[in-house]
Protein backbone atom coordinates (compact mmCIF):
# COMPACT_ATOMS: atom_id res chain seq x y z
CA UNK A 1 0.00 0.00 0.00
CA UNK A 2 1.19 3.25 -0.78
CA UNK A 3 1.55 6.39 2.08
CA UNK A 4 -1.02 9.09 0.87
CA UNK A 5 1.71 11.79 1.62
CA UNK A 6 4.96 10.95 0.78
CA UNK A 7 4.21 7.88 -1.61
CA UNK A 8 6.30 5.23 -0.07
CA UNK A 9 5.66 1.75 -0.02
CA UNK A 10 4.62 -0.67 3.18
CA UNK A 11 3.13 -0.84 6.19
CA UNK A 12 0.44 1.72 6.93
CA UNK A 13 -0.39 3.09 10.78
CA UNK A 14 -3.66 4.72 11.19
CA UNK A 15 -4.39 8.41 11.01
CA UNK A 16 -6.33 10.05 13.40
CA UNK A 17 -8.64 12.79 11.49
CA UNK A 18 -8.72 14.20 14.96
CA UNK A 19 -5.69 14.50 15.89
CA UNK A 20 -4.91 12.21 19.04
CA UNK A 21 -3.78 15.28 21.12
CA UNK A 22 -6.94 16.58 21.00
CA UNK A 23 -9.17 13.65 21.63
CA UNK A 24 -6.52 12.96 24.78
CA UNK A 25 -8.06 16.33 26.16
CA UNK A 26 -11.65 15.92 25.41
CA UNK A 27 -14.34 13.68 27.09
CA UNK A 28 -14.80 11.43 23.70
CA UNK A 29 -17.15 9.42 24.90
CA UNK A 30 -19.80 12.45 25.61
CA UNK A 31 -19.12 13.32 21.73
CA UNK A 32 -21.56 12.64 18.67
CA UNK A 33 -19.32 11.28 15.79
CA UNK A 34 -20.21 10.63 12.38
CA UNK A 35 -18.92 11.00 8.48
CA UNK A 36 -20.89 13.64 6.26
CA UNK A 37 -21.00 10.49 3.67
CA UNK A 38 -22.78 8.44 6.46
CA UNK A 39 -24.54 11.09 8.16
CA UNK A 40 -27.21 8.69 9.83
CA UNK A 41 -24.71 6.39 10.97
CA UNK A 42 -23.14 7.10 14.47
CA UNK A 43 -19.28 6.02 15.25
CA UNK A 44 -18.82 4.94 18.76
CA UNK A 45 -14.99 5.05 17.79
CA UNK A 46 -12.13 7.66 17.44
CA UNK A 47 -12.09 8.45 13.47
CA UNK A 48 -8.81 7.03 11.69
CA UNK A 49 -8.08 5.94 7.92
CA UNK A 50 -5.31 3.77 6.94
CA UNK A 51 -3.52 5.39 4.56
CA UNK A 52 -0.18 7.16 6.32
CA UNK A 53 3.23 5.73 6.93
CA UNK A 54 4.34 6.00 10.41
CA UNK A 55 7.40 8.43 9.54
CA UNK A 56 4.70 10.82 8.03
CA UNK A 57 2.41 9.61 10.90
CA UNK A 58 5.53 10.47 13.43
CA UNK A 59 7.12 12.87 11.86
CA UNK A 60 6.31 16.16 9.86
CA UNK A 61 2.34 15.70 10.85
CA UNK A 62 2.63 14.38 14.37
CA UNK A 63 4.76 17.68 15.06
CA UNK A 64 1.78 19.91 13.38
CA UNK A 65 -0.53 18.29 15.31
CA UNK A 66 1.60 19.00 18.54
CA UNK A 67 1.44 22.47 17.70
CA UNK A 68 -2.10 23.27 17.24
CA UNK A 69 -3.03 21.77 20.44
CA UNK A 70 -0.24 23.90 22.10
CA UNK A 71 -2.12 26.84 19.97
CA UNK A 72 -5.43 26.42 21.39
CA UNK A 73 -4.46 25.00 24.79
CA UNK A 74 -2.27 28.62 24.90
CA UNK A 75 -5.65 30.22 25.46
CA UNK A 76 -6.53 28.35 28.73
CA UNK A 77 -8.48 30.62 30.97
CA UNK A 78 -8.33 33.60 28.34
CA UNK A 79 -12.19 33.16 26.73
CA UNK A 80 -15.24 33.89 28.95
CA UNK A 81 -18.83 34.63 28.53
CA UNK A 82 -18.02 38.13 28.94
CA UNK A 83 -15.05 38.14 26.20
CA UNK A 84 -15.88 40.15 23.19
CA UNK A 85 -12.60 39.99 21.43
CA UNK A 86 -9.18 38.04 21.32
CA UNK A 87 -5.44 38.76 19.88
CA UNK A 88 -4.94 35.54 17.60
CA UNK A 89 -1.32 34.68 17.51
CA UNK A 90 -0.30 32.57 15.06
CA UNK A 91 2.92 30.92 13.01
CA UNK A 92 0.94 31.72 9.66
CA UNK A 93 2.79 28.66 8.08
CA UNK A 94 2.91 25.80 10.97
CA UNK A 95 -0.94 27.00 11.21
CA UNK A 96 -1.97 26.81 7.53
CA UNK A 97 -0.26 23.40 6.96
CA UNK A 98 -1.36 21.80 10.26
CA UNK A 99 -5.51 23.25 8.93
CA UNK A 100 -4.57 21.48 5.14
CA UNK A 101 -3.62 18.17 6.37
CA UNK A 102 -6.70 18.16 8.66
CA UNK A 103 -9.36 19.05 5.43
CA UNK A 104 -7.16 16.35 3.06
CA UNK A 105 -7.54 13.95 5.86
CA UNK A 106 -10.80 14.56 6.53
CA UNK A 107 -11.90 15.08 2.95
CA UNK A 108 -10.14 10.91 1.71
CA UNK A 109 -12.18 9.69 4.99
CA UNK A 110 -15.61 11.20 3.12
CA UNK A 111 -14.49 9.96 -0.35
CA UNK A 112 -14.04 13.93 -2.13
CA UNK A 113 -12.54 12.91 -4.95
CA UNK A 114 -12.73 16.83 -5.93
CA UNK A 115 -11.29 18.45 -2.91
CA UNK A 116 -8.85 15.20 -2.75
CA UNK A 117 -7.20 16.50 -5.69
CA UNK A 118 -7.07 20.21 -4.83
CA UNK A 119 -5.20 19.29 -1.22
CA UNK A 120 -2.88 16.76 -2.74
CA UNK A 121 -1.13 19.94 -4.55
CA UNK A 122 -0.01 21.15 -1.63
CA UNK A 123 1.54 17.09 0.17
CA UNK A 124 5.17 18.50 -0.17
CA UNK A 125 4.19 22.05 1.56
CA UNK A 126 2.58 19.80 4.11
CA UNK A 127 5.39 17.75 4.86
CA UNK A 128 7.46 20.93 5.17
CA UNK A 129 9.78 20.24 2.44
CA UNK A 130 10.28 22.34 -0.47
CA UNK A 131 7.88 24.22 -2.14
CA UNK A 132 8.27 27.55 -4.38
CA UNK A 133 4.89 27.59 -5.65
CA UNK A 134 2.68 30.34 -4.77
CA UNK A 135 -0.22 29.24 -1.75
CA UNK A 136 -3.34 29.37 -4.06
CA UNK A 137 -5.88 29.42 -0.83
CA UNK A 138 -7.37 31.56 1.67
CA UNK A 139 -7.26 31.05 5.44
CA UNK A 140 -10.24 32.59 7.45
CA UNK A 141 -10.60 32.45 11.31
CA UNK A 142 -13.47 33.21 13.54
CA UNK A 143 -14.16 33.87 17.07
CA UNK A 144 -17.38 32.35 17.93
CA UNK A 145 -20.14 32.73 20.74
CA UNK A 146 -20.59 28.69 21.96
CA UNK A 147 -23.09 29.63 24.93
CA UNK A 148 -27.18 29.70 24.63
CA UNK A 149 -27.57 32.13 28.02
CA UNK A 150 -25.39 32.88 30.94
CA UNK A 151 -26.89 29.48 32.65
CA UNK A 152 -25.17 27.19 29.84
CA UNK A 153 -21.91 29.65 30.08
CA UNK A 154 -19.78 27.82 32.61
CA UNK A 155 -19.84 24.52 30.90
CA UNK A 156 -19.17 26.48 27.32
CA UNK A 157 -16.12 27.63 27.60
CA UNK A 158 -13.60 25.02 27.91
CA UNK A 159 -12.59 24.46 31.23
CA UNK A 160 -12.83 21.44 33.33
CA UNK A 161 -13.15 21.01 36.79
CA UNK A 162 -9.56 21.75 38.01
CA UNK A 163 -10.02 24.99 35.77
CA UNK A 164 -7.81 23.35 32.71
CA UNK A 165 -8.31 23.63 29.27
CA UNK A 166 -10.21 21.03 27.45
CA UNK A 167 -11.56 20.38 23.86
CA UNK A 168 -15.26 20.23 24.16
CA UNK A 169 -15.91 19.90 20.18
CA UNK A 170 -13.99 19.73 16.59
CA UNK A 171 -15.81 19.37 13.80
CA UNK A 172 -14.01 19.26 10.15
CA UNK A 173 -17.02 19.74 7.63
CA UNK A 174 -17.43 20.76 3.91
CA UNK A 175 -18.39 24.59 3.59
CA UNK A 176 -21.30 25.86 1.52
CA UNK A 177 -22.59 29.60 0.50
CA UNK A 178 -25.25 30.61 -1.62
CA UNK A 179 -23.55 33.13 -3.33
CA UNK A 180 -20.44 30.76 -4.33
CA UNK A 181 -20.62 28.08 -6.70
CA UNK A 182 -17.98 25.22 -5.65
CA UNK A 183 -17.24 23.65 -8.71
CA UNK A 184 -13.66 24.68 -8.81
CA UNK A 185 -12.96 25.37 -5.03
CA UNK A 186 -12.62 23.18 -2.00
CA UNK A 187 -14.12 24.65 0.93
CA UNK A 188 -13.70 23.29 4.61
CA UNK A 189 -14.55 24.54 8.15
CA UNK A 190 -12.28 23.37 10.89
CA UNK A 191 -14.57 24.66 14.33
CA UNK A 192 -12.59 23.86 17.45
CA UNK A 193 -14.55 25.30 20.85
CA UNK A 194 -14.73 29.20 20.23
CA UNK A 195 -12.49 29.18 16.78
CA UNK A 196 -13.78 28.24 13.53
CA UNK A 197 -11.14 28.56 11.16
CA UNK A 198 -12.52 28.61 6.54
CA UNK A 199 -9.75 26.92 4.43
CA UNK A 200 -10.94 27.41 0.81
CA UNK A 201 -8.70 25.91 -1.81
CA UNK A 202 -8.38 27.56 -5.47
CA UNK A 203 -8.02 25.49 -8.65
CA UNK A 204 -6.66 27.22 -11.97
CA UNK A 205 -9.80 28.00 -13.01
CA UNK A 206 -10.70 30.27 -9.94
CA UNK A 207 -7.33 31.86 -8.67
CA UNK A 208 -8.06 34.38 -10.88
CA UNK A 209 -11.43 34.58 -8.54
CA UNK A 210 -9.85 34.88 -5.53
CA UNK A 211 -10.24 38.59 -4.30
CA UNK A 212 -14.03 37.92 -5.69
CA UNK A 213 -14.60 35.05 -3.52
CA UNK A 214 -12.67 36.73 -0.25
CA UNK A 215 -14.75 39.57 -0.74
CA UNK A 216 -18.19 37.90 -0.91
CA UNK A 217 -16.93 35.26 2.46
CA UNK A 218 -16.41 38.48 4.17
CA UNK A 219 -19.58 40.11 3.33
CA UNK A 220 -21.78 36.89 4.07
CA UNK A 221 -19.41 35.85 7.07
CA UNK A 222 -18.04 39.74 8.18
CA UNK A 223 -16.96 38.54 12.04
CA UNK A 224 -14.69 36.10 9.32
CA UNK A 225 -10.94 37.35 9.04
CA UNK A 226 -8.14 36.27 7.10
CA UNK A 227 -5.25 35.27 8.19
CA UNK A 228 -2.17 36.88 6.77
CA UNK A 229 1.36 36.21 7.24
CA UNK A 230 1.74 38.78 9.74
CA UNK A 231 1.20 35.91 11.98
CA UNK A 232 -1.33 38.25 14.35
CA UNK A 233 -4.94 38.87 14.16
CA UNK A 234 -7.99 40.96 16.15
CA UNK A 235 -10.68 38.42 16.21
CA UNK A 236 -13.71 39.74 17.27
CA UNK A 237 -17.22 37.10 19.10
CA UNK A 238 -19.27 36.14 16.32
CA UNK A 239 -23.13 35.67 18.18
CA UNK A 240 -24.77 33.25 15.00
CA UNK A 241 -22.19 31.11 13.32
CA UNK A 242 -21.73 28.29 15.93
CA UNK A 243 -25.14 28.70 16.82
CA UNK A 244 -26.13 27.85 13.40
CA UNK A 245 -24.08 24.95 13.16
CA UNK A 246 -25.00 23.30 16.40
CA UNK A 247 -28.96 23.30 15.05
CA UNK A 248 -27.97 22.15 11.80
CA UNK A 249 -25.66 19.29 12.46
CA UNK A 250 -26.91 18.47 16.19
CA UNK A 251 -30.35 19.33 16.73
CA UNK A 252 -31.18 17.86 12.93
CA UNK A 253 -28.94 15.12 13.23
CA UNK A 254 -30.71 12.46 14.92
CA UNK A 255 -33.37 12.53 12.44
CA UNK A 256 -32.07 13.51 9.14
CA UNK A 257 -31.65 10.73 6.44
CA UNK A 258 -33.17 7.84 8.67
CA UNK A 259 -36.14 9.12 6.94
CA UNK A 260 -36.88 10.05 3.53
CA UNK A 261 -39.73 12.88 4.43
CA UNK A 262 -38.13 15.45 2.56
CA UNK A 263 -41.05 16.56 -0.04
CA UNK A 264 -40.30 18.51 -3.44
CA UNK A 265 -40.68 22.39 -3.97
CA UNK A 266 -42.14 22.20 -7.34
CA UNK A 267 -38.94 23.55 -9.05
CA UNK A 268 -37.49 20.43 -10.88
CA UNK A 269 -33.91 21.07 -12.38
CA UNK A 270 -33.02 19.59 -16.10
CA UNK A 271 -29.19 18.77 -16.63
CA UNK A 272 -28.54 17.71 -19.65
CA UNK A 273 -25.68 15.34 -20.42
CA UNK A 274 -24.62 15.01 -24.29
CA UNK A 275 -24.28 12.43 -26.84
CA UNK A 276 -20.30 13.06 -27.26
CA UNK A 277 -20.85 12.83 -22.97
CA UNK A 278 -22.20 9.42 -23.00
CA UNK A 279 -19.43 8.07 -25.80
CA UNK A 280 -16.38 9.72 -24.04
CA UNK A 281 -18.19 8.57 -20.10
CA UNK A 282 -17.87 12.01 -19.32
CA UNK A 283 -19.27 12.30 -15.26
CA UNK A 284 -18.12 16.27 -14.90
CA UNK A 285 -21.54 17.38 -14.76
CA UNK A 286 -22.62 14.73 -12.27
CA UNK A 287 -19.29 14.95 -10.28
CA UNK A 288 -20.46 19.12 -9.97
CA UNK A 289 -23.92 17.78 -8.80
CA UNK A 290 -22.65 16.06 -5.99
CA UNK A 291 -20.25 18.92 -5.07
CA UNK A 292 -22.49 21.53 -5.58
CA UNK A 293 -26.01 19.43 -4.18
CA UNK A 294 -25.21 16.83 -2.17
CA UNK A 295 -21.98 17.82 0.07
CA UNK A 296 -23.92 18.97 2.92
CA UNK A 297 -27.31 17.52 4.89
CA UNK A 298 -29.40 20.78 4.14
CA UNK A 299 -27.80 20.69 0.60
CA UNK A 300 -29.19 16.99 0.33
CA UNK A 301 -32.91 18.22 2.07
CA UNK A 302 -33.03 20.91 -0.30
CA UNK A 303 -32.20 18.94 -3.68
CA UNK A 304 -34.52 15.68 -2.94
CA UNK A 305 -36.02 14.52 -5.97
CA UNK A 306 -35.84 17.55 -7.83
CA UNK A 307 -33.32 17.21 -10.69
CA UNK A 308 -33.85 15.16 -14.09
CA UNK A 309 -31.57 13.97 -16.48
CA UNK A 310 -31.62 14.06 -20.20
CA UNK A 311 -29.89 12.76 -23.30
CA UNK A 312 -29.57 14.62 -25.98
CA UNK A 313 -28.82 13.43 -29.34
CA UNK A 314 -30.89 10.27 -29.78
CA UNK A 315 -33.54 11.87 -31.32
CA UNK A 316 -33.10 9.80 -34.65
CA UNK A 317 -32.59 6.40 -32.90
CA UNK A 318 -35.76 3.87 -33.03
CA UNK A 319 -34.34 2.06 -30.06
CA UNK A 320 -35.15 3.11 -26.44
CA UNK A 321 -32.53 5.16 -24.33
CA UNK A 322 -31.65 2.01 -22.12
CA UNK A 323 -31.18 -0.72 -25.06
CA UNK A 324 -28.23 1.49 -26.56
CA UNK A 325 -25.01 0.36 -25.61
CA UNK A 326 -23.03 2.86 -24.83
CA UNK A 327 -26.31 4.46 -22.45
CA UNK A 328 -26.18 1.15 -20.25
CA UNK A 329 -22.49 1.39 -20.32
CA UNK A 330 -22.19 5.31 -19.13
CA UNK A 331 -25.37 4.68 -16.46
CA UNK A 332 -23.66 1.54 -15.03
CA UNK A 333 -20.46 3.62 -14.75
CA UNK A 334 -22.74 6.71 -12.87
CA UNK A 335 -24.38 4.44 -10.66
CA UNK A 336 -21.02 2.71 -9.61
CA UNK A 337 -19.32 5.97 -9.18
CA UNK A 338 -22.40 8.06 -7.71
CA UNK A 339 -24.59 5.72 -6.46
CA UNK A 340 -26.29 8.19 -4.45
CA UNK A 341 -27.11 10.22 -6.84
CA UNK A 342 -30.36 8.49 -6.76
CA UNK A 343 -31.35 10.57 -3.88
CA UNK A 344 -31.77 13.70 -5.86
CA UNK A 345 -33.44 12.31 -9.05
CA UNK A 346 -37.41 12.56 -9.51
CA UNK A 347 -38.25 8.74 -9.59
CA UNK A 348 -41.30 9.35 -11.05
CA UNK A 349 -40.58 10.94 -14.15
CA UNK A 350 -39.35 9.24 -17.12
CA UNK A 351 -35.39 8.80 -16.75
CA UNK A 352 -35.88 7.04 -13.48
CA UNK A 353 -37.03 3.99 -15.46
CA UNK A 354 -34.23 4.38 -18.41
CA UNK A 355 -31.61 4.22 -15.27
CA UNK A 356 -33.65 0.56 -14.31
CA UNK A 357 -33.94 -1.05 -17.79
CA UNK A 358 -30.24 0.17 -18.45
CA UNK A 359 -28.23 -0.91 -15.44
CA UNK A 360 -30.92 -4.31 -14.99
CA UNK A 361 -29.49 -5.03 -18.92
CA UNK A 362 -32.89 -6.07 -21.09
CA UNK A 363 -31.52 -8.28 -22.57
CA UNK A 364 -30.40 -10.49 -19.34
CA UNK A 365 -34.52 -9.96 -18.83
CA UNK A 366 -35.12 -11.14 -22.33
CA UNK A 367 -32.93 -14.06 -21.90
CA UNK A 368 -34.84 -15.48 -18.44
CA UNK A 369 -37.98 -14.99 -20.24
CA UNK A 370 -37.44 -17.09 -23.04
CA UNK A 371 -36.03 -19.64 -20.88
CA UNK A 372 -38.94 -19.28 -18.85
CA UNK A 373 -41.32 -19.73 -21.72
CA UNK A 374 -38.94 -22.96 -23.26
CA UNK A 375 -39.07 -24.62 -20.16
CA UNK A 376 -43.04 -24.36 -20.08
CA UNK A 377 -43.67 -25.25 -23.49
CA UNK A 378 -41.25 -28.36 -22.75
CA UNK A 379 -43.37 -28.78 -19.97
CA UNK A 380 -46.10 -28.78 -21.99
Amino acid sequence: MQCEYCKSEGKMSREHIIPKGFINNMNFKEQTVWFDKAPSRVINNELMIKDVCANCNNGELSKLDAYALKLLISYNDKISFDTKKIYFKYNYHMLTRWLLKVCYNSARANDADFDIGLYQEYISYILNKDYTEALDISIFAMFMEVAFDKETQEECYHLNKDRNYEIDWFRIAPFRMVNLSVYYIAMRCIMINSLAFLVVVYNKDTISKKTTIEQEILKTYPNFVKLLTNNKACLKKDIKFWHSSYMTNYLLRDNFLGKRTSKMDGILKLVNISKKEVFDRDYNQLKYLKNSYMSTKDDLKDSYQSFELMMDGYNDDKRELYQIKEVQDYIIGMINKFPDIIWILNLELSFFQVILGAYINEKVINDKIDSSRQIDINQK
